[in-house]
C-alpha cells in the first residue's frame, strides 16, 4: 500500500496525542507530521505535498480559514479537514467556505475510526475529483486538436494559425530570423474539373505529405484554404528560405500522384516572407501571400519573395510613365530601386554592367554587327546582371566558393533579369539576350542544332562579362591580368564561349582591356 502523507495542525499536545492515535493505529502506510503553529502550517505545506491535512479551527497566531486561504494555491487539489471543540453553526459554514471538504467535532475526531474514516473519504474524493479533472482536459486537449487540424490533409487550419497570432505564440529570440512560406498548387482547379473532387483530395495529401517531409522542423504547417499552404520556420536568412523552398517546388514537381483516374504530376508556386527578428505576424503572412500572387503572375512552379514584391511596384510605376527608352527605364529604376540594393548588388548593376556594355560594344565592331543589333547588345548589356537585385545581397557578398545549391540561385538572375528588361519595355530579342547571357556554347551543340544556341548578342555578353568579372577583384578570387583572363577565354573556347566571339574580343584587346575592371 502506498504512503498516505498528512499534516496535523494542533496545538493542544492531549489532543495531538488522541488524533494522532486515531489516524496511525493499525495504519503502517499513514506518515503524519505535526505541526501546533499557524506559521509552522504554512512552511510546511510550501515544503512538502501532503494527500490531506487536518487544521484545528482555533490556532494560537491563526485560525483555520485564514490559514486555509493563504495557502489556497501550494493546497490546490490537496483536501483539507477542520476540526473545532465548538459546535457553532457559524464555525462550520466559516470552515466549509474557507476551502475545507470536510468539518468533524473534535469530540468525535478523537473516538476510534472516525477521523480516520473522514480522511480516507477525503482522499478518495479528492482522486477521484482529480481523475475526473485529467480526463475532462484531456477530452478538451483533444477536442481542440480536432478543431485545430484539417480533416483531410492532418495539418493544422486557419482556426490554429488565429489562435497564434492572437496568443503570439510565435514570440522568440529575436536573434533568430522566421520565415513565412504560402504555397499554392498550381491550377488546381483544373485538376479537380478533368480528374474529379477525389483526385483533387488525393493531389492536396500528397502535397501536405511533401510539406511535412521537407518542413518537419517548421513552427507551423498550416492548410491555409482550399490549395493554399502556410509553413512557418525558424530560418537564418531569406538565402536559405529560398532554398528550403525551391526544395520544396521540385520535390512537388517531382512527385508522382497515384488516384483512382490514374497518375498526376502538379507543380506549386512559392512566396516568401522573412520576420527579420521580429515575431511572425498576420503581416508577415500577408507580404508572403503577395509574394505567392507574384511567382503566379510569372508563369507558376517558380518561388518569388518579399523584395521581389517591391522591385514589382517600382516596375510598374516606372512602366507605367510614357516616352521613356528602356535605358531611361534601367536609370529610373536604380534610382527608385537604390535602397533595396546591397553594396554587391550595387556594383554588378552600374560599375559591373557599364563595363560589360563597353567592350561588348568593342566586341560589336570587331565583329561588324549591324548598327541596330549592336545597339541591342549594349542595351542587353547594361540590364543583363539587372535580376540580381532579386538575389539575396548576403549570397553575392560571400567570401567564399559558394555551394552547388547556393550555385543555382545565383543563376536564377538571367531569368529574373529578363523578367525585369520586359517590364522595363525592353524588346523581346533583348529580353532573349539577358535571358540566355550565361548560356554556355559548345560547338557540338552548336552543328547538331542551331536552334539550341543562344542568340549571338548573348554569347557577346556572356564573353564581355567573364572577361569583366576576370579582371576584376572578388572575395572569393584574385584579379587576372589581361593575358590571364585571354588565356582562360582561349581555354574555353568553343567549350563555353563563341569562337568567333572570343577571336573578335582578341582581336581589340589593346582596347577593351583598358582597366575595364
Amino acid at each position: 500500500m502506498s504512503e498516505v502523507k498528512i499534516l496535523l495542525a494542533e496545538d493542544n499536545c492531549d489532543h495531538q496525542e488522541l488524533l494522532l492515535l486515531g489516524l496511525v493505529r493499525g495504519r503502517p502506510h499513514v506518515n503524519v507530521t505535526v505541526v501546533s503553529k499557524g506559521s509552522d502550517f504554512i512552511r510546511a505545506v510550501a515544503r512538502r505535498k501532503y494527500d490531506c491535512v487536518i487544521l484545528d479551527y482555533n490556532l494560537p497566531d491563526h485560525k483555520a480559514p485564514e490559514l486555509l486561504k493563504e495557502a489556497s494555491e501550494v493546497l490546490e487539489g490537496c483536501p483539507a479537514l477542520v476540526i473545532s471543540s465548538s459546535r457553532g453553526q457559524e464555525v462550520v459554514i466559516e470552515s466549509i467556505r474557507s476551502g475545507s471538504v470536510d468539518f468533524v467535532p473534535k469530540f468525535e475526531a478523537i473516538e476510534d475510526n472516525v477521523l480516520w474514516q473522514r480522511v480516507e473519504a477525503c482522499i478518495l474524493k479528492a482522486k477521484r475529483l482529480r481523475s475526473e479533472r485529467r480526463r475532462t482536459e484531456r477530452r478538451e486537449r483533444l477536442l481542440a486538436r480536432m478543431s485545430e487540424t484539417d480533416h483531410l490533409t492532418g495539418l493544422n487550419n486557419r482556426r490554429y494559425l488565429d489562435r497564434c497570432l492572437i496568443q503570439r505564440v510565435w514570440e522568440r529570440d529575436r536573434r533568430v530570423n522566421a520565415a513565412a512560406m504560402m504555397v499554392d498548387v498550381d491550377h488546381f482547379k483544373m485538376v479537380n474539373d478533368r480528374h474529379g473532387h477525389a483526385a483533387g483530395d488525393q493531389v492536396l495529401k500528397a502535397v501536405a505529405a511533401i510539406l511535412r517531409e521537407v518542413f518537419s522542423d517548421a513552427r507551423a504547417t498550416v492548410r491555409y484554404g482550399g490549395e493554399e499552404f502556410l509553413i512557418v520556420v525558424d530560418i537564418p536568412s531569406l538565402t536559405e528560405a529560398w532554398q528550403r523552398a525551391e526544395k520544396l517546388r521540385r520535390r512537388i514537381e517531382q512527385a508522382t500522384v497515384s488516384t483512382g483516374r490514374g497518375d498526376l504530376k502538379v507543380t506549386a508556386s512559392v512566396g516568401i516572407a522573412v520576420s527579420d527578428g521580429e515575431p511572425v505576424s498576420a503581416g508577415t503572412i500577408d507580404k508572403a501571400d503577395e509574394a505567392l500572387y507574384l511567382a503566379k503572375l510569372q508563369g507558376r512552379n517558380r518561388i518569388a519573395t518579399w523584395p521581389m514584391v517591391a522591385i514589382e511596384g517600382h516596375l510598374r510605376q516606372i512602366s507605367g510613365v510614357d516616352g521613356m527608352s528602356p535605358e531611361q527605364r534601367r536609370l529610373a529604376f536604380l534610382e527608385r530601386c537604390g535602397y533595396l540594393l546591397g553594396p554587391t548588388q550595387w556594383e554588378h548593376l552600374t560599375t559591373h554592367a557599364d563595363h560589360v556594355s563597353e567592350i561588348a560594344g568593342q566586341i560589336n565592331r570587331a565583329m561588324r554587327l549591324e548598327p541596330a543589333a549592336g545597339e541591342r547588345v549594349l542595351s542587353a548589356a547594361l540590364l543583363h546582371d539587372i535580376g540580381k537585385s532579386a538575389i539575396p545581397e548576403a549570397l553575392l557578398s560571400q567570401p567564399r566558393s559558394l555551394s552547388y545549391e547556393e550555385w543555382k540561385l545565383i543563376s536564377l538572375h538571367s531569368e529574373l533579369g529578363a523578367w525585369i528588361a520586359s517590364r522595363l519595355g525592353a524588346d523581346q530579342e533583348t529580353v532573349d539576350m539577358v535571358r540566355h547571357h550565361h548560356t554556355p556554347y559548345t560547338l557540338k551543340t552548336a552543328e547538331q542544332d542551331p536552334q539550341c544556341v543562344a542568340p549571338i548578342g548573348a554569347r557577346v555578353i556572356c564573353v564581355a562579362d567573364a572577361l569583366v568579372t576576370m579582371m576584376t577583384e572578388r572575395s572569393y578570387q584574385r584579379r587576372l591580368t589581361a593575358d590571364e583572363a585571354m588565356r582562360e577565354l582561349r581555354r574555353h573556347r568553343g567549350e563555353q564561349f563563341d569562337p568567333r566571339v572570343v577571336d573578335a574580343a582578341q582581336l581589340t584587346r589593346p582596347i577593351q582591356l583598358r582597366e575595364a575592371a
